[in-house]
């Protein structure tokens, strides 16, 4: 994604102020990104063009499970490789389950914050059972007020593929010993874009 945004703190730049949302939930380590990587690795590569593609660019970084770290938004690309290149080699789930919404709140909420206006935010995700409509319209419809009133967009980007796949678990020493299970059953996900379409949709 390469979208040509000019931020109004610089009128003459060809530059962006963006928040990165990653999902980092136990589903994005399937296996089904382009050419069988985990959904997290093409993640971790989609930002890594991003912050290529906008050296002068100034980006905040949101990660999510059920819970949210936010780092706020800097030119320091090198740091941001940093945290990235964590992630790819020592990434352990620490949570459970998929809250975009509150993700997006916090966004939302740093956003508000800031001394300059932000143009994007860009969500990678693969979807979620967590994004029911039915169970997240008030708080939903509350985080993208605070962003359309900011002027920001969003651009949601799907990871993963439509064939339900299970979800592998390895050993330390990088030995597959079996699928993540629920009830003693193997659990099996799959690429959702109707609500990231709708994440998108509300910003416009």
């Amino acid at each position: 994604a390469e979208p040509t945004l000019l931020s109004s703190e610089n009128g003459d730049a060809r530059t962006l102020n963006a928040v990165i949302v990653m999902d980092v939930s136990r589903s994005m380590l399937a296996e089904d990104g382009p050419g069988g990587v985990p959904r997290l690795e093409a993640g971790i590569t989609a930002v890594e063009k991003l912050l290529e593609a906008y050296p002068d660019g100034r980006f905040g970084l949101v990660l999510y499970t059920n819970v949210v770290v936010a780092y706020s938004p800097t030119f320091d690309h090198e740091a941001l490789g940093e945290i990235l290149g964590d992630i790819r080699e020592n990434y352990q789930v620490r949570g459970e389950g998929s809250d975009p919404i509150t993700a997006l709140s916090e966004t939302g909420k740093m956003i508000e914050e800031l001394p300059y206006t932000v143009d994007t935010v860009f969500l990678i995700s693969d979807g979620g059972k967590s994004l029911s409509p039915e169970a997240t319209e008030p708080p939903l419809a509350m985080a993208m007020k605070k962003l359309r009133d900011k002027g920001v967009r969003i651009i949601a980007v799907g990871v993963g593929g439509l064939i339900p796949t299970p979800i592998p678990v390895y050993a330390d020493d990088g030995a597959l010993v079996g699928y993540h299970q629920y009830e003693s059953m193997v659990v099996y996900t799959a690429l959702d874009e109707i609500p990231l379409k709708r994440f998108a949709d509300e910003t416009g």
